[in-house]
């Protein structure tokens, strides 16, 4: 009889405590999607408000345990005043983590988040307006500060105001922003691919703070080293040529000053290598697509010369 009223015992524990397990997975299954929908509407306002974009999302989910983790696909932002354009920011894949509180308040911080393949677009200056005022007013997401993101490829596109033109390119990729937050500058460092000469171009320095009414309006400064550029693809000369610089302006008006050494600068069939130095200052217009060169001051060997162009 005990054994037997030990048994029953038993089995009412074990049923309570599956009832309990079953319980507490429900409750986990409907804290989460409800987390998901809270977090997916706090990124969609927080970005809106940053950006004056609407915001799209192809897919977004999250995971509570360990901690909240939140990632997506197929992010744009669509500029409020060039709605017919394209996207001001696409992102492929997105992720970053909340930590083990996230699944019950929006932070203040997060501490990094992770981007893949990031192609922002600047309209042309002639077809920018500022956002309607109360599109603006009406969002009261909080500030968010991150303190790294980490971009794996991203793509600047200005577009050109002359019809049928190409934009202005660059390509970085191993982009780190940091300290990233509303209404301030912040530090970036990278790598450019450049196509002719082609080789990489090492660079950092400040970008902001972001202009939510004009994006091509927003500052960007900075330094460039460039090393081991083969000349010989360019018909007529050969050499290998390095460079550094700065740059400061606008995202779609940058002023270049820079220099660059070639110890081997040759002409094709022309006599032996000798060495090339330039000192040259530039204005890259993004709202055309023209660079135009200042004077620039070279020392071929032992003779010094000066030109102008426009290109």
């Amino acid at each position: 009889m005990v054994l037997k009223g030990a048994r029953k015992v038993l089995l009412i524990v074990a049923a309570a405590f599956l009832a309990f397990c079953c319980l507490l997975f429900a409750t986990a299954i409907s804290k989460k999607r409800s987390a998901e929908l809270r977090t997916r509407d706090w990124i969609v306002q927080v970005l809106e408000q940053k950006f004056r974009s609407n915001v799209e999302m192809a897919d977004f989910h999250i995971r509570v345990f360990p901690e909240m983790t939140v990632s997506g696909e197929g992010l744009s932002l669509h500029y409020w005043a060039t709605p017919e354009a394209p996207p001001l920011i696409r992102i492929e894949k997105f992720s970053f983590s909340l930590g083990l509180l996230g699944i019950f308040r929006a932070p203040r911080r997060i501490e990094r988040v992770k981007l893949r393949r990031m192609i922002i677009t600047i309209p042309p200056r002639e077809q920018r307006k500022a956002a309607a005022p109360h599109e603006v007013d009406k969002l009261s997401a909080a500030e968010v500060v991150v303190g790294t993101i980490e971009i794996e490829d991203m793509e600047l596109l200005t577009l050109s105001k002359k019809p049928g033109a190409e934009p202005l390119d660059w390509e970085i990729h191993d982009l780190k922003l940091h300290e990233v937050g509303a209404g301030k500058s912040f530090a970036f460092e990278g790598t450019l691919t450049n196509a002719k000469p082609k080789g990489e171009i090492a660079t950092s320095g400040d970008f902001g703070p972001w202009n939510g009414d004009d994006p091509g309006s927003t500052p960007v400064s900075g330094t460039y080293a460039f090393d081991d550029a083969d000349l010989g693809p360019f018909p007529g000369i050969a050499g290998m040529l390095s460079s550094t610089g700065t740059y400061a302006g606008e995202l779609d008006q940058l002023e270049v000053n820079g220099e660059t050494d070639t110890p081997d600068f040759s002409l094709d069939n022309v006599g032996k290598p000798i060495s090339l130095h330039t000192d040259y200052s530039a204005t890259v217009d993004g709202t055309n697509g023209d660079t135009l060169l200042h004077p620039v001051h070279c020392i071929l060997g032992q003779s010094e010369i000066s030109s102008r162009r426009a290109a």
